[in-house]
Parts: C-alpha cells; structure tokens; sequence
C-alpha cells in the first residue's frame, strides 16, 4: 500500500481505477482509506469486472464479463447438447467457472436447459451431503435409462466442492494451515483425525489437486479440482449397484469437460462493451467529482440503453466484517497478511460474494423447469455470440427474472401493507388496532436486526 501511494504520488495521478471482483474491489476500499489517512489528494474508485457475477447486491445488478462468459458457455454447452442427442451414447458432465457462486451455472443453465444440475447455492440450501448428490444425479440417470435414453447433460459450478459439508471442513482446514504458513507436505499430518481420514478417501486426483497453486488469498483453487470427474465417478459406482441389486440396467459412458478461459478471452458482447464504457465514463466523473471510496455502477439494466443511471456507490456500504474462524474471515487475512493490512485478530472487512438467491425468480425458474429437463430432449442451443441483427442486444435470462421475481415481491409486499392499512382504518376496534400494532412491531423489529446483518 505504501507502494501503490508511492507510485500514484510520483506519478501526480488524480485518480486510481482498480476493475474486478470482491477481492480487488475490497483493496480498493482499503486503498481509499489509506490514501485518505495519508492525506493523498488521489480518489480511488473500484469497477465491478469479474464472469463470476458475484459483486451482486442491492447497488449492482450484473458486473462487466457476465453476459459475454455465460453466452459463450451456453453455445459450448448446447453444442455438446446437440451431439448428445444425436450420438445417444454419452453423459457429459460440464464444469463450469463460478469459484464460490453458482450464478454462471444457473444462466447456462436457463439458456441451454440441461438434464441436471448441481448448484452450490441448493446443496446448502437442503443441506445435502456428497452421498445426497450421487444420489440425486444417478437417479436422474437411472429413470432416463428406463426410457431407453442412456444420455444426458449435467452442469458443475467449480466452486461447489467447497459448499459439500464433509469438503468444506476439509477445505476449511487446509486453507486455515496454509493462511498459517504450514508447508503442503506438512497439511495432511496437521489435519483433525476426520479429515485426514476423508482426505484418505478421494482419489489421488483430486488429493494432488487440493494441493496445486493456491488463490492470492492464500486459499485452496477450486478451480483447480476435477468435481465434474469426482462425481461422474462416483455416480458410476453407485450405478454399478444399482445393477447389482438389480434396480438398473441402462449404459453409462461418461465425457468430462471444464469450460474455463474459453469465454474469458471471447470479445465482449454489445451489452458488455456499453456497460463497459459506461462504467469507465462514471469512474472518471467520480473521480473528477472528488470522491474517493466509491465504486462506479449502473441501474435499470435490463431496460433499453436510453434507461440506464450512472451511480456512484461508497464501498464501504457493501462492506462486512466477517465472524471469527469463517471461511470468509480466512480468506480476509490471508489477503490481509498480503496486503499489509487488517486487525490485530487478523480481521479483515470485505465485500462479501453474493451467492444465488434461492427465493430469486432465476432460481425458481430453474427449479420448475428441471423435471421437465431431466426427463426429456429439450436441449436449446444459443449459437454463438452475435454483434449484429435481432439476438445482438440479448441480456443474460437471469438479469430479466431477477428484476421480475423482485419487482413481482415487492408488489406482493404493498398489497399485504396495504390490506394491513384497509382493516386497520379508522373506526375499526381496539382489539383489532392492538394485534396489529403488536405483530408489526414484532416485525420491524426482526427487519432491523436483519438489515443489520445486510
């Protein structure tokens, strides 16, 4: 940090951009704190760049890379969909990027109509073990094969291995060693019994691979581990007995693949390219304003260009300070200890990601469109990307059911407020204004303790 003020001093800078995801825009929180704390006369304002999608939150709707990565997934995705169905022969089991969230996942997903899906959002949601979801998966496969259909697609955000209870403790662990210091070689002996036993278990692929180069924050890749190879795998076993115990007798011939930097290098789309620039034309007037601790954003996505806000946002409102020995506050001080920054305890404030919204209309959509999938062929293939004609200007499913399913809440929301308000107009009894007054009370106060926690 001292670095970063010695170089935007020498270089006379009035401002400082730094682009990207909860991490960088975290620094960016920091970095306008301490160039403020040093007097520097330099603003910093952070931008929302990442495919993961995961700066998502009341103040941003969508970041810059999401539309393009999810679109290019989704053309990668229904072409294996088509060869599926025409080869007849072949489980693909895809993964795809996502790190902690599932949202990437959920708008292939919606755009290409697989016949499973394994979101991390969902697992821990019904708090489903890894047994739960070889389950889950091979009965999918086994009612397709009672149909005479022994093929099918499956989507793998990278980061749910993190969200399965018995590997985030192991996880959890391991990052907790490395934050401390501890040699890999070393990791395994220092583990709780339990998770040395479990780490006994996996397959020496995905054992050597919890071991490869870590993220900067000092945490375990998962973008690094094979789930899509774990689970396929492990569905196989369970099939085999199955048709042992006679409860199935299909075929089951797998082809693994992990979409990664395919989209990351693919040029923008037209939604990207004007977010893009929209957002570097707010960073700038930030900056020229004077503001300093603020990330640029635009509202009204979904609606035509023409209805699009600039706004300028202080980080520090998206900004929590995690509970002492989560996987959150590991990641805090390992970035901390990096940075140079933090508390005494090692605590670190950070722009959390932002997981999918279970009750959000994205999610629900998929929800009731699954068992439709997973027993039928109703695979859509997007095409490519397009810069011109009808599909150019296109916007990512999620962004429009998201902005419908919470428009459609809130409105559920005034009807209940307003019919509180008719049964409680005046002349109505005494009985009936105390019962409300009461549970209303009740209820704003549950209200404060959860914005709170926002």
């Amino acid at each position: 940090m001292e670095a970063s003020l010695a170089a935007v001093n020498s270089l006379k800078l009035d401002g400082l951009v730094i682009i990207g995801g909860t991490y960088s825009n975290t620094d960016a929180a920091h970095l306008a704190e301490f160039f403020a704390a040093k007097g520097s006369s330099c603003r910093v304002v952070g931008v929302p760049v990442t495919i993961d999608g995961d700066v998502h939150n009341g103040f941003v709707e969508t970041t810059v890379g999401f539309d393009t990565a999810t679109r290019v997934y989704s053309q990668l995705v229904g072409n294996m969909a088509t060869d599926g169905n025409s080869a007849k022969k072949y489980w693909y089991f895809v993964k795809l990027m996502g790190r902690s969230v599932s949202r990437v996942a959920l708008e292939v997903a919606l755009q290409t109509h697989p016949n499973a899906v394994v979101l991390s959002e969902d697992i821990e949601q019904r708090k489903m073990t890894l047994t739960d979801i070889v389950r889950d998966l091979a009965d999918t496969v086994t009612r397709r094969a009672a149909a005479g259909k022994n093929f099918g697609m499956v989507l793998i955000p990278e980061g749910v291995i993190g969200s399965i209870p018995e590997l985030r403790t192991l996880i959890s662990e391991m990052n907790s060693l490395f934050s401390e210091g501890v040699e890999p070689k070393e990791v395994a002996h220092k583990l709780t019994p339990w998770s040395q036993a479990l780490l006994a278990y996996l397959p020496a692929l995905i054992r050597q691979q919890l071991f490869l180069e870590r993220e900067s924050s000092g945490a375990v890749q998962l973008s690094q581990i094979n789930t899509e190879r774990l689970l396929a795998e492990l569905v196989g076993d369970e099939l085999n007995r199955r048709k042992a115990a006679g409860t199935y007798n299909g075929k089951y011939a797998t082809i693994c693949s992990s979409f990664g930097y395919q989209a990351r290098c693919s040029l923008p789309s037209n939604f990207d390219a004007s977010l893009g620039a929209t957002l570097g034309a707010t960073a700038a007037s930030l900056i020229a304003g004077g503001f300093n601790g603020y990330m640029a954003t635009v509202r009204n996505l979904a609606g035509p260009y023409e209805s699009w806000e600039a706004v300028g946002v202080p980080l520090v409102s998206m900004v929590v300070v995690p509970a002492p020995g989560s996987s959150l506050a590991q990641a805090g001080a390992a970035a901390a200890a990096a940075a140079g920054t933090g508390s005494s305890a090692g605590l670190r404030p950070v722009i959390p990601s932002a997981p999918v919204d279970v009750l959000g209309g994205a999610f629900l959509s998929l929800q009731n469109s699954l068992p439709s999938w997973s027993q039928g062929e109703l695979y859509s293939n997007p095409g490519p990307l397009q810069f011109k004609g009808p599909t150019a200007e296109l916007r990512t499913l999620s962004l429009d059911l998201e902005r419908a399913g919470h428009m459609k809440r809130v409105g559920a929301l005034r009807t209940k407020l307003d019919n509180i308000r008719a049964l409680c107009g005046p002349g109505c009894s005494d009985a009936l204004l105390t019962a409300a007054l009461s549970q209303v009370t009740s209820l704003e106060e549950v209200l404060k303790v959860l914005k709170t926690k926002e």
